[in-house]
């Protein structure tokens, strides 16, 4: 590989990482402005259930990109607010899985508008074509990364 192209890995990189922080800034803000009483992360734990129940801890907080004790305390607000329980697995007894509550699904429905706003923001400009392309080129870089 040469210099140009570590430098366009950088770039390519750097561009992921200010979406991430950017989407972050931007979905907070509009919270704030909301009344729904979670922060963002949390609302990013109730749509990772809702895609994915039954995960345990480690798998969600791979999935949320933070550590166990981050995870375990995002969990346990959840539970205080009725939105998230633990259902010992069938397979170990010693491992939870996590599942939402009736009033955590209906909650998702009134967060529906907001995620949906914050992606209106995020796509402003973009055409489907564009959309589909940089999916397929981070789904691929994903795929990657979970191989090694």
């Amino acid at each position: 590989m040469n210099d140009k192209d570590e430098a366009l890995e950088a770039t390519v990189f750097k561009s992921i990482g200010r979406c991430f922080m950017g989407l972050k800034r931007c979905g907070s803000r509009l919270l704030s402005q909301k009344s729904f009483d979670l922060s963002f992360e949390q609302i990013m734990v109730l749509f990772i259930l809702k895609d994915e129940e039954g995960l345990h801890l480690a798998q969600l907080a791979e999935k949320c990109n933070r550590d166990k004790t981050t995870a375990t305390r995002m969990i346990e607000g959840l539970e205080k607010r009725n939105l998230v329980v633990k259902v010992p697995s069938r397979t170990d007894a010693r491992r939870k899985l996590l599942y939402l509550t009736h009033l955590a699904k209906e909650k998702l429905k009134d967060l529906a508008p907001f995620a949906a706003e914050v992606e209106k923001i995020a796509m402003k400009g973009l055409d489907a074509d564009d959309v589909k392309r940089a999916q397929d080129v981070l789904d691929r870089m994903a795929s990657n990364l979970e191989e090694q």
